[in-house]
């Protein structure tokens, strides 16, 4: 299983799958990341920006460069509304933020006005999830696992971001 990334941005920055690409790159458009070798998300960004660089030659450059750093360092000022992200968004200092969609029900209560737009699937980076029970494990463990694979499982997993791995795909 490998769980999705994510544009957040605000409605009227007017992302969607369709146009997030010329969105990132429109001149002066402020990309909130998380900090590389320090936050997953944030190495999985790099990737995104590779992906899209193979699409447009160049724009890895020109990302990185309005790239806007968004963490909050240990005893530093908690964020307002408890999530960096999301106040990166009114306070202005980033146009969109790659996230993880499983933040989806956060960020919709904390920013109603937002947007979280899905990226086309060639421009999907992250890790590949595994699942394994061990030959002695609890026999719980055996049924916790054929409950993730079962459909009910499954539509839960999607319904948090990963892609169904026994489910028919889109």
């Amino acid at each position: 299983m490998a769980i999705r990334r994510d544009g957040l941005s605000p409605a009227k920055f007017g992302a969607t799958t369709d146009t997030l690409i010329d969105k990132l790159l429109a001149p002066g458009a402020r990309i909130g990341v998380s900090p590389p070798k320090v936050d997953p998300l944030g190495d999985y960004t790099l990737k995104l920006f590779q992906l899209i660089d193979r699409i447009r030659p160049g724009s890895a450059a020109a990302m990185q460069a309005r790239a806007v750093v968004l963490d909050t360092p240990p005893g530093a000022q908690p964020p307002k509304s408890g999530d960096t992200d999301v106040d990166a968004i009114p306070d202005g200092r980033a146009d969109a933020r790659i996230v993880y969609c499983s933040g989806r029900d956060r960020y919709a209560r904390l920013l109603p006005n937002a947007s979280l737009v899905e990226f086309p699937a060639a421009l999907r980076v992250g890790p590949d999830y595994g699942l394994a029970v061990l030959k002695d494990a609890h026999p719980a463990a055996v049924l916790l696992a054929l409950t993730i694979l079962s459909p009910a499982g499954q539509k839960i997993m999607v319904d948090r971001g990963f892609r169904a791995v026994t489910l028919p795909s889109d």
